[in-house]
């Protein structure tokens, strides 16, 4: 649910809204699934900062396809086409 409801707020740009499902997240310890962290990194990757997508990435125990590739198309999505590049290679590694 809460992957979903960060979906949303990316969606229609509730950064706001956003930030405090995540403070959600992290007092339910559920930031940690990799859903909730892919959707947080979607989510901040496409509105608010490259830093805080990435920190959220950093930060994820473990990572799958979704994961990566919210994280690629965050950096791309910033502008970033060097780092998005440099992480789709490390992904495919």
């Amino acid at each position: 649910m809460v992957s979903s409801v960060l979906s949303a707020c990316a969606g229609v740009v509730w950064i706001e809204q956003g930030r405090s499902v995540h403070a959600v997240a992290v007092k339910a310890c559920v930031e940690g699934n990799v859903f909730v962290g892919s959707a947080l990194v979607d989510m901040y990757g496409k509105y608010e900062s490259i830093e805080d997508a990435q920190r959220v990435f950093d930060e994820m125990p473990l990572w799958n396809l979704i994961t990566w590739s919210a994280m690629v198309s965050a950096y791309a999505h910033q502008g970033h086409a060097d780092m998005s590049l440099a992480l789709f290679e490390e992904m495919c590694a």
